[in-house]
């Protein structure tokens, strides 16, 4: 080697020493693009000195290389793999995009995909264990049963990295075998923990003897007090906040804290108020209203200087929300505020939201369209929430949605029963409007509105009663998502507005349900054809009704329609009909190299039975899924 006449620069065996020691130490340093480009010159510069050693063009390894090549080239390929160039941000969102939601199962199972990554290299390992979503995993325990799978799940929980996100349900029965003493070694990796207790002197006992850094990591809890509102002990408000009185103390890092709960003292143990970023309170009203007059006299809610999300779930009893609502919380801090209840206080709960200076979303559920004794002047001028950007307001009245539209900066709008005057108020009224979920009721009423265009409105669901007229006059250039909800005789209606529109849609639904007052015919196939001709850019279409005639069916298949589609839902005439047609569409992708249909769903009125055989063989060659649903013929 000492003779051929290309010896190393002192940089490129200063490079050589780096390669090497990556692909057998660490795995985790980035090399710059002057480093990859020159390692690759080094690399086919000794790939080619194995094949021709004699050659005196070949560059030398130098003297410092005492590996043999073979081994040198291997170190060589190894440091320079694609995966290692990668910055660990876009390895990130690889892995991410790869990952399917749900649960992680335990004991471990080796071939899911957290685990494979962690075995590739020592870099994969630390950046897929430091990724929280890897790591979910629920476990529900019922303190009382024989059955301790559940814990040792739990114990299992022990080899998950730090970043995981431990859920623990516990349910208690009077006679528990298995106690809370058994827990207290593995609740230090629980992050969630939902809590129904059964007995509260039983716990007060737990509590005594609860271990300061036993939720050290819990950061969500969840209590549900309502199990004690039967019997007097219930509401003995001197031994409540006693009975969890050790519970808040060892959570350190709480953030997140629901109580279901008709015991108002409960609010009075230790419950750490400043560190909380999210409180849900629920209450039924089975307590006095004098206690939770009370509690706003002993005011802890002033305390909550993180308090960003507020929930208040009062169900059916309407006069607490008055009394919480006069509350000293950190109002103009809320980023977040849901209310639900069966019958609301809309004055009481329109001077409070005037207080929300930082308001970014606002959701009002209520059960009863009752509403109760309200000045409507005194809103005329509307709540100027300058910060909101998202609004559900389902069975409300109109004259609360325009006070609550009026600011103009809503990106987010869920609405119902609105009439079609008052959809184009909405629209008008949020000219930065991206998304909107609203339905339309009332006669056939006409509007003198002109057109109305809502210029950023992407996505579009709406829902029109059997008497209401379809928003014909809406104009939206940036529609993708359009999915309507509608009596079968206004399909050609719904129809027409996709077909003037001329938009691109990336998704398109259109459930029409049988018409009140007799059969509706359905359109013809060069309507339909035409229908589909403007969804060639879909990737998801749900059209259950009409039922889609032969040669548009056949179209389908030599996939001259909906050629991008890969969820799509249809009506056929017969079982046959609709395995011929997925088996030679299928056929037809797999022709050219490209399958983009994944989810097929059939719509058939006659027995689907016989399909579930051919559908399965379908489904594993083609790695699909293919489902048959029986419908009533209309």
């Amino acid at each position: 080697m000492d003779e051929i006449m290309n010896p190393l620069l002192a940089s490129d065996i200063t490079l050589i020493e780096k390669l090497e020691n990556i692909a057998s130490i660490t795995n985790e340093i980035v090399l710059s693009v002057e480093e990859i480009s020159r390692g690759r010159v080094l690399l086919s510069a000794a790939q080619a000195m194995l094949l021709e050693p004699e050659s005196k063009d070949v560059m030398t390894l130098g003297p410092r290389s005492t590996r043999s090549l073979t081994e040198h080239i291997s170190k060589l390929s190894i440091a320079l793999a694609p995966h290692k160039c990668l910055p660990t941000e876009i390895l990130e969102n690889i892995f991410c995009a790869l990952h399917s939601s749900g649960s992680l199962e335990l004991p471990p199972v080796l071939d899911h995909h957290p685990w494979v990554l962690g075995r590739v290299c020592s870099s994969w390992r630390r950046l897929s264990r430091s990724i929280p979503d890897f790591w979910k995993t629920e476990i529900c325990l019922v303190l009382g049963s024989t059955n301790h799978s559940s814990l040792k799940q739990l114990r299992r929980a022990e080899i998950l990295p730090s970043v995981a996100k431990i859920h623990l349900s516990v349910h208690e029965y009077y006679s528990m075998p298995l106690t809370w003493r058994a827990l207290f070694p593995c609740l230090s990796y629980v992050h969630q923990l939902d809590y129904i207790p059964a007995d509260r002197r039983l716990n007060h006992h737990v509590m005594a003897d609860f271990p300061r850094t036993a939720l050290s990591s819990l950061t969500c809890l969840r209590l549900n007090d309502w199990h004690f509102c039967s019997g007097k002990e219930a509401f003995n408000e001197e031994t409540v906040p006693k009975s969890y009185a050790g519970l808040f103390g060892p959570t350190s890092q709480l953030e997140d804290l629901t109580l279901r709960s008709d015991t108002p003292a409960l609010l009075f143990s230790d419950i750490p108020w400043s560190q909380l970023r999210s409180l849900c309170l629920e209450v039924k009203g089975s307590s006095s209203l004098s206690a939770w007059t009370e509690i706003g006299h002993q005011n802890p809610f002033r305390r909550m200087s993180s308090l960003r999300n507020l929930t208040l779930d009062i169900g059916d009893a309407h006069d607490y929300l008055s009394i919480i609502l006069s509350f000293d919380f950190p109002w103009q801090q809320l980023t977040s505020f849901k209310v639900r209840q069966k019958i609301p206080c809309y004055d009481k709960l329109l001077k409070t939201l005037q207080k929300c200076i930082s308001l970014i979303d606002f959701e009002l559920t209520h059960h009863d369209y009752l509403p109760r004794l309200v000045n409507r002047t005194e809103f005329d001028s509307g709540v100027v929430l300058s910060s909101l950007e998202t609004l559900k307001l389902p069975r409300v009245p109109f004259f609360i949605i325009r006070a609550l539209v009026s600011a103009g900066n809503l990106l987010s709008v869920t609405i119902n029963s609105v009439s079609l005057p008052d959809f184009y108020t909405v629209i008008k009224k949020c000219p930065r409007l991206t998304d909107l979920d609203s339905s339309i009721e009332g006669s056939k009423q006409s509007t003198d509105a002109g057109s109305v265009t809502s210029p950023q409105l992407t996505t579009l669901s709406i829902g029109i009663s059997n008497e209401s007229p379809f928003p014909t006059k809406l104009i939206t250039p940036l529609l993708i998502s359009l999915s309507i909800y509608c009596r079968s005789n206004l399909f050609e209606t719904a129809a027409e507005f996709l077909i003037d529109s001329n938009i691109q849609l990336r998704k398109f639904v259109c459930i029409a349900c049988s018409s009140h007052g007799g059969h509706c015919f359905p359109p013809s196939a060069q309507f339909l054809r035409e229908v589909l001709l403007r969804l060639d850019y879909c990737s998801q279409v749900i059209i259950p009704w009409p039922q889609l005639p032969q040669d548009v069916l056949d179209e389908f298949a030599s996939r001259s329609l909906l050629p991008c589609v890969d969820k799509l839902a249809i009506a056929v005439s017969s079982p046959d009909a609709f395995l011929t047609v997925i088996q030679r569409r299928l056929e037809r992708e797999a022709e050219s190299g490209l399958i983009t249909l994944r989810d097929i769903r059939g719509y058939i009125s006659d027995r689907i039975e016989c399909l579930k055989s051919n559908l399965k063989e379908l489904e594993v060659k083609y790695d699909v899924k293919c489902v048959a649903i029986w419908r009533v013929a209309w």
